[in-house]
C-alpha cells in the first residue's frame, strides 16, 4: 500500500465505515458523515483541528483557476470565525468597506436592526432601528463626525437627539 494513497474499509456493528488517507491527511466517511483529520465524525461534514495547528479549519474564498483571490470566511485555528477578513480577533469578526457592516430583519424585512460605519474621515458609528427600510432610532458615537468621543440616541423621525453625551 503507497504511503500517499491508502483507502480501507471495514464492517462493524454500525455498518460499513471507510477511510481515506491522502500523506499525513485523514478523511474518513462513516455512515454519512465526512470527517476531516478526524476518523470520528459527529456531524454530516466534521473538521478537526490538530494540535499545534495555526492555519485555518474552515475557509470560503472566490476564486480563479490557478488561485484563492479572497477570503469571504474562515474559522481559524483558535475557532474565531471571520467575515470579511482573514484575521478574526473574536468568536465573530464582521468587516466590510461599505457603511452597512451587518443587518439582522426578519422575513418580510420590516423591521431591522442595522449596524453602520458612518465611515469617511470620521469614527461615526452607530446601531439604527428601521421599519420598512427608514430609519426611526439611532444610538451610536460621535454624532457630528468629527472624531469626537460623544455617546448619543437619535429620533431620526423627528430630526432631534433627544440625549448626547460629550
Amino acid at each position: 500500500i503507497s504511503e500517499e494513497l491508502q483507502i480501507e474499509t471495514a464492517i462493524n456493528n454500525s455498518g460499513v465505515k471507510g477511510n481515506l488517507y491522502i500523506g499525513s491527511r485523514n478523511f474518513s466517511a462513516t455512515a454519512g458523515k465526512i470527517g476531516v483529520a478526524t476518523t470520528t465524525p459527529w456531524a454530516s461534514l466534521s473538521v478537526a483541528g490538530l494540535a499545534g495547528q495555526t492555519n485555518p479549519l474552515f475557509v470560503i474564498s472566490s476564486s480563479t483557476v490557478s488561485f484563492s483571490t479572497s477570503t469571504a470566511f474562515i474559522v481559524d485555528s483558535n475557532g474565531n470565525t471571520g467575515i470579511g477578513t482573514t484575521s478574526p480577533l473574536a468568536r465573530l469578526d464582521v468587516r466590510d468597506s461599505v457603511q452597512v457592516v451587518a443587518a439582522f430583519c426578519g422575513t418580510n424585512a420590516h423591521n431591522t436592526v442595522v449596524i453602520d460605519n458612518l465611515g469617511g474621515a470620521s469614527f461615526k458609528s452607530q446601531v439604527s432601528f428601521q421599519a420598512q427600510g427608514t430609519e426611526k432610532w439611532a444610538i451610536g458615537s460621535d454624532i457630528n463626525a468629527a472624531g469626537s468621543d460623544n455617546f448619543y440616541i437619535w429620533n431620526a423621525t423627528g430630526g432631534r437627539t433627544p440625549l448626547a453625551i460629550d
